[in-house]
């Protein structure tokens, strides 16, 4: 849908989900990323949570190198 993410998520959406996949699993070490049934999309909520810190992060290094 045209307008549903912002700029810094379209353009550094592949940055975005490793990273967040790399926190999620490291906050995590008793989960399998292998395993579909158990995957971080099990558990939508603390992904969000963890995908807005990332996005943060990102936005503040954006400001600073362009």
């Amino acid at each position: 849908m045209h307008g549903a993410t912002t700029k810094i998520t379209r353009y550094y959406w592949r940055e975005i989900f490793f990273e967040t996949t790399k926190r999620f699993y490291a906050s995590h070490p008793e989960l399998d990323p292998s395993d579909v049934n158990s995957s971080e999309f099990s558990f939508p909520e603390e992904r969000r949570k963890i995908e807005k810190e990332v996005i943060s992060k990102i936005k503040k290094q954006h400001k600073i190198n362009p």
